[in-house]
């Protein structure tokens, strides 16, 4: 649209050798123009494939290590301490109890007989 108006907006663009070609060289194949779908199709599915084993290995490996804490932490007998020392307790207590009427039982077989 030629209304006067100037559009280089004062910039001068310098061309180098780089840019420049000579009638004698062969025309080169523009980059990218022609796409491979089944390569792209490809690389895709290694791709998804490589993400979802990538998130199952992270999730296995952070259930393996929370196991591991919960383990340690949360899932120890340490608060019943006090319940299991008193069990002990009173399990002896019922040994003893235990051992004296077998004596007590004993006792009384033996005398009983005469």
């Amino acid at each position: 649209m030629a209304h006067g108006h100037d559009t280089s907006h004062g910039s001068t663009v310098v061309m180098d050798s780089w840019f420049r070609h000579t009638h004698s060289e062969r025309p080169q194949e523009e980059h990218g123009s022609h796409v491979n779908p089944l390569q792209l199709g490809v690389f895709f599915a290694l791709l998804t494939i490589s993400v979802v084993a990538t998130i199952i290995v992270v999730s296995m490996y952070y259930s393996s290590h929370m196991t591991t804490v919960r383990m340690r932490k949360m899932e120890t007998t340490l608060p019943a301490g006090p319940w299991l020392e008193m069990r002990e307790a009173a399990e002896t207590r019922f040994d003893q109890a235990a051992a004296l009427q077998n004596a007590a039982n004993a006792v009384v077989e033996r005398y009983s007989s005469r």
